[in-house]
This record gives structure tokens, sequence and C-alpha cells, in this order.
């Protein structure tokens, strides 16, 4: 047990002690610290704030009506639907229209045909451009109560049915998938680059130590398993320090600015997750961690040289890289209890993905919970003993990488 403790210490040691893990680490959670204070810092460069509100011009848009009706109507209505806007009504013909919209003189122009045409002229339409769908409902609106007059019905009716509110009360009974969505996504991408880094970093430091000859005196003074069980858990350990570390980053500097993203439904969606949810996310990423860097660890002892890594390791990359885009797929489409996450739920290799996702967006029942951590919990440590095994025999192979048979005759022979 000391040789265990011995060699995590200094694996974990190694890993706080390299400059790139501390600069990397700072560096995230000082973009983080950055990101989550813009507000603020917005604010504070914001002295004059009043003065810069008056002096700052609204975005211009032209109205060419052609039918002159309904003038008064329709300012009042764009007034109230784009308050960010002024607008000015002139009459203009279409090239007068595109020269002055080319010209930047006014932001678009809405030429109106007749009361249910018109015409949207614009220089460069954004991604995020809804103004042409705003004037449509405006006009919309607009032909119904002119209908609803020529019909003999009062302006003022025709507002209280348009107007008229729905009460619409949602309960409920299990997971809010928008909510959830967010921070589910981010600690599942979390654990993806933990895996791919720590995980090929275990590998790399395995082929290293035996490409430089060093593992032939390691493998002699310390016992096969305590070697790689120490290296795996040593890098889970400086990957959690890591990881926990951007997250409390994160959480400190939204709470010191929680004021400024008080109408930000994304940021309080992630920052509002349920301390649950935290605690099957650490089950999940430790188990779902070592049952890899096992593997990892494993691949590295059979490697000859440090460059073959990418090579051997690439099968157990691309089943990682197929779990995350089953799952993930699964999120977008908000199916996360479809019958391919169910059985991957149950998989050691996708199980810590799929079920953690089915547990955030979804109501899962206990029983499967408690199967899905105990196969997880099994299948890491069966994988760690295979993983200790080839370790102890790939580590003193040089030259091609053993065959399959007998390298599993040298993993039980005594």
């Amino acid at each position: 047990m000391k040789q265990f403790f011995d060699i995590l210490r200094f694996e974990l040691k190694g890993y706080l002690k390299n400059k790139v893990f501390v600069v990397v680490t700072v560096l995230i959670c000082l973009i983080i610290a950055i990101s989550l204070s813009f507000p603020r810092i917005k604010d504070m460069f914001n002295i004059d704030s009043s003065a810069k509100k008056e002096s700052t011009q609204l975005e211009k848009i032209l109205i060419v009506d052609n039918t002159g009706e309904n003038k008064q109507y329709l300012e009042t209505a764009l007034s109230a639907a784009m308050p960010n806007n002024e607008f000015v009504f002139d009459n203009k013909s279409l090239d007068e229209a595109k020269l002055l919209v080319n010209n930047d003189e006014y932001a678009s122009v809405i030429l109106i045909d007749n009361p249910t045409s018109f015409t949207y002229l614009v220089k460069n339409l954004g991604m995020y451009d809804v103004t042409s769908d705003i004037v449509k409902e405006i006009f919309k609106t607009n032909y119904r109560l002119n209908q609803f007059n020529n019909l003999g019905v009062s302006p003022q009716q025709s507002q209280s049915i348009f107007l008229k509110d729905i009460d619409v009360t949602t309960i409920e009974t299990g997971q809010n998938q928008m909510n959830n969505f967010f921070y589910t996504y981010i600690l599942m991408f979390m654990l993806y680059m933990a895996i791919l880094i720590y995980g090929q970093l275990v590998a790399t430091n395995v082929a290293s130590e035996k490409s430089s000859r060093a593992m032939e005196i390691l493998i002699t003074s310390a016992k096969p398993t305590s070697l790689l069980f120490g290296k795996v858990i040593g890098s889970g350990l400086a990957a959690f320090i890591q990881m926990g570390s951007i997250l409390f980053s994160a959480y400190i500097f939204f709470n010191l600015n929680k004021a400024y993203w008080a109408n930000n439904f994304v940021i309080n969606a992630i920052f509002n997750m349920p301390l649950y949810i935290l605690l099957y996310c650490i089950l999940f990423f430790v188990l779902g961690f070592f049952i890899y860097a096992f593997m990892f660890g494993a691949v590295g002892s059979m490697a000859t040289k440090v460059e073959d890594i990418n090579t051997s390791s690439m099968p157990i990359t691309l089943l990682f890289i197929i779990a995350f885009l089953i799952v993930v797929m699964s999120m977008s489409s908000g199916a996360v209890d479809n019958t391919i996450m169910k059985i991957s739920s149950f998989i050691p290799f996708t199980s810590s993905m799929a079920m953690f996702v089915r547990i955030c967006m979804s109501v899962v029942p206990v029983y499967e919970i408690i199967i899905s951590v105990v196969i997880l919990i099994l299948s890491t440590l069966f994988i760690g003993y295979i993983s200790a095994k080839i370790y102890r025999v790939g580590v003193l192979l040089y030259g091609k990488s053993p065959k399959l048979g007998s390298l599993i005759k040298a993993m039980f022979h005594k």
C-alpha cells in the first residue's frame, strides 16, 4: 500500500509542479473571471451613462406608405414593438430607397404596397434580424382590426378580442430539459476533455518511462498494480483539482456579479444547478475517467515509442467519441430516454455519460441508477485489474506489439 501512495504522490506532484498545468488552469480561471465580471467592468467605464444614452442615436427605419392609410396606427404600433428604432414616414421610389440604405442613411426601408403586402429593404440581412417578422405581425393585426370594423365590430371590441391574453399553467412532474440542458452540456464537455487529455497523458507517461528504460527499474521495486493504479489515480486527482478550480472560480465570480446576470436565462440556468446533480456529476466523472484511464495506461505499456501512442490508443478514443456523439445527439433531440440511451446507460463505456444525462434531463427510476452505478464500479475494478496484468507484461516487451494470444498467456503466467 505504501508503494501505491508513494507513486500516487509522485504523479500528482508532477502535475501540480508542471508549469503548463498551472498556467493553463490559472488562464482558464482568469478568462472565466473576466467573462463573468464583464458587465460590471463595462458599467465602470460608463461614467456618464445618462449623457451617453441621450447622445446615442436610434437606428432609423424609413416607412414608405403608398396607401396613405393607418399611418397613426402603424407609427404607434411600430414604436411600441421596436423602441430602439426611429421611424420616418416619407414618399420615395424603390431606387431612391435602395440608395438611402446603401449609403447607410437608414438601417432599413419598409415599402407598403397595400394593407396585406410590404417590401422589406435592408443592406445586410443579419442572422437575428426579426424586423420583417414584427412588421408582418403588426400588418396582420391591423388587417384583422379593419375587417372587424367593416363587419360592424367597434375598434374597442376588436382590440379587446386581440389583446386578450391566455393564462397558461405548467406543472412539471419531471425535469425542465431547457433549463437543465446548458449545465448538462458543460459538465459533459468537461468530462469529455478530461478523459481525452488526461487519458492520453497517462498513456504518454507510461510509454516515456518504457522508452527511457526507467520502467525496468520501477517494475522491480514496485508491484505493477501499484504502479498503474498510482499513475491513473494521480492523473484523476490532477484532473479533478483542475476542473474543480475552474468550477469554483466560476461559482465565486458569478455570485460576485449575480445582480448583473439577473435577466440572463442561460447563465442563471447554469449556476442554479441542484446539488444532487453536482454529486452525480462527481460520481460518474470519477468512474468514467478511471475506466478509460486504465485502458489508456494498458495501451501505453504496449507501445515501444511515444510516437506510437496516437495509433495504439485510436480504438479507445474512437469508442469514447462515438459514446459522446450518441449522448449529445440524444440531448439535442430532447429524446434522452430513447432506446439507445437506455441501453447505453448500462454499458460501462457509455453509462458514465448516458446515465448522467438521463438523470439531468429526465426522470430515471432509482433501481436503474443503482444497477448502472454497480455495473460501472465492477467494470472499472475489472478493467483496472486486467489493465494492470497487461501493464505488467507490456512494459517489459520491446519491438513489435505482442499478439493477443501470447499476451493473454503472459498475463496469467505467475
